[in-house]
């Protein structure tokens, strides 16, 4: 995990509870300022609008079925994690929390490929509108990293520690909405990281589930069930499953208050998450945004209005690609990593981002299999990387060496098919 994930030691020393009763009349200086909605709205209008000929309907209408299946890939998935965390609150087992943690991957995995869409200048705008009844944009709300663990729960060496210890405030979508990025851009209360942290806390919920320490690192029985003699696993697999759920209920009443803040903090942020993720689309839907992938070379005002189609993929190599692979500033490690700082699961992240770097490639009359080789060499180099290592610069190399390849190749092929 990056060593952000622990700073602020000192203020996290102190009861939460404290630093909200003091701070919450203020508002801080440095809380991020988020444009106005005018701006927001000048910045989308701005895309130009006119009568299209054939071959541009042909791609407005492929960028509008690309946009959709993202959308929808993206928010099924979403809704399938909270169900499984819903599920999960409500027998809290470790078949659920591990089937939570595989859909909250499988939800990740689809945005990754979901913002290869939002990388030109228009369309990002659109993360920076704010969805009815938030303060916050989009883009803070759905999918921002890197966060600050001990704002919500315990961290190492700091065991009552953030909001799921403040036990006088009720979890609710008010707190969190009062509570996100509060006078620190990395005090996430929505959005996937925040859940990230607690479905893989192991000083979370794996400590409510496990009987022992040694759990977490073992391979679990699936029929585990919470005791109701001491709130720990029982193993007895010989009940039946109409005792087996009496105990379930029975010993939810019994454990601990913790373990039922924890469930239902991920329970709220996967309910606005999905909600939020539903008005993006909204957003999409009802604006002139895919206009921005057309071509306007007759008088073109941005640099991505000039060739968009080109400049969507090579903003997507740039940005998802390279970029994720730069390192921190100020501490070892490389930017991809605070992407999976609790799951420490690469494969999803860059199979996402290659997933929206191919249906950008497609867009423009030019077939995948000409750049199957290369798209396979390069995605193969970045699921091999670590999710901790901090001592990988040479491998780091060889995917960032094979990226700029593809660029070059990407852009040769550009003006070939260009007249």
């Amino acid at each position: 995990m990056p060593l952000r994930a622990f700073k602020s030691a000192v203020s996290l020393a102190l009861p939460l509870t404290l630093f909200m009763t003091a701070c919450t009349d203020s508002t801080p200086p440095d809380t991020p300022r988020v444009p106005s909605s005018s701006q927001l709205d000048a910045a989308i209008a701005y895309i130009p609008t006119k009568e299209l000929t054939t071959e541009e309907q042909q791609v407005a209408g492929q960028v509008s079925e690309m946009a959709e299946q993202l959308h929808l890939q993206a928010a099924a998935h979403v809704e399938t994690l909270g169900t499984s965390i819903k599920q999960l609150r409500q027998k809290p087992t470790w078949a659920n929390l591990q089937e939570a943690r595989q859909h909250w991957l499988e939800a990740h995995r689809s945005m990754q490929a979901l913002w290869s869409l939002y990388v030109l200048d228009q369309p990002a705008a659109l993360l920076e509108r704010q969805p009815a009844n938030s303060a916050f944009t989009y883009g803070s709300l759905i999918d921002q990293t890197p966060m600050l663990a001990g704002y919500l729960d315990t961290v190492g060496g700091y065991p009552a520690s953030g909001l799921i210890h403040a036990l006088d405030l009720p979890i609710s979508q008010p707190l969190l909405e009062d509570k996100h990025l509060f006078a620190d851009p990395m005090f996430l209360t929505f959005g996937m990281h925040p859940l990230e942290f607690i479905l893989w806390s192991k000083q979370g919920l794996e400590k409510d589930l496990s009987s022992s320490a040694m759990l977490s690192a073992q391979a679990p029985d699936n029929n585990l069930a919470l005791d109701t003699n001491n709130g720990a696993l029982n193993t007895d697999t010989g009940l039946d499953e109409q005792v087996s759920d009496s105990l379930q209920s029975k010993s939810t009443l019994m454990i601990k208050p913790t373990l039922d803040r924890r469930l239902a903090l991920a329970d709220t942020i996967a309910s606005a998450l999905a909600n939020h993720l539903n008005q993006l689309h909204s957003q999409w839907t009802h604006s002139n945004v895919v206009n921005a992938f057309l071509a306007f070379s007759s008088s073109p005002k941005m640099r991505d209005e000039q060739n968009p189609q080109l400049e969507l993929v090579m903003r997507n190599i740039d940005r998802q690609i390279l970029f994720a692979l730069t390192p921190l500033e100020g501490e070892p490690g490389w930017h991809y990593q605070e992407h999976m700082a609790f799951s420490q699961e690469t494969n999803h992240f860059w199979q996402g981002r290659m997933e929206g770097l191919k249906a950008g490639i497609v867009l423009w009359d030019n077939p995948e299999e000409a750049f199957d080789n290369l798209l396979e060499e390069l995605s193969s180099c970045l699921t091999s990387l670590s999710a901790t290592s901090t001592s990988q610069q040479e491998e780091v190399q060889v995917c960032e060496s094979q990226a700029l390849e593809l660029r070059e190749k990407l852009i040769v092929r550009f003006a070939e098919l260009t007249p």
